[in-house]
């Protein structure tokens, strides 16, 4: 599931979802990890970033590596579990995994029939 909150005041739903994107007076926050249910798990804090165009290429980066290194199956939550935040972290933040991440969504998008500048 993906939480989106585009204004500082309610922000709730970003903390219990998988992937959550919340809009700060210091640009946008990207917390993984949170579950609704029980377990009740609320999502960590991933990154934070300062223009809305660099958190969605963020997001869709997030998403594309838990698409190829979670099991089948896995809630996000345990996929966070089992690799780590700083992990992730890494991985995201270096330019040359980022870029590769970015274009295997951008296959993976293609494949499907949508255009990928439609997400990016």
């Amino acid at each position: 599931m993906i939480g989106i909150s585009g204004g500082t005041r309610y922000p709730a739903g970003v903390y219990v979802s998988g992937f959550g994107v919340a809009a700060v007076p210091a640009g946008w926050e990207l917390y993984v990890g949170g579950h609704g249910e029980l377990p009740l798990r609320q999502a960590e804090l991933l990154a934070l970033e300062s223009s809305i165009e660099d958190m969605l290429e963020l997001a869709i980066c997030s998403i594309q590596l838990y698409r190829e290194s979670a099991y089948f199956g896995e809630p996000v939550w345990e996929w966070l579990e089992r690799i780590g935040i700083v992990n992730i972290r890494e991985k995201l933040h270096h330019p040359q995994e980022r870029q590769s991440l970015q274009q295997r969504w951008k296959e993976a998008v293609n494949q499907e029939g949508i255009e990928a500048s439609t997400f990016i």
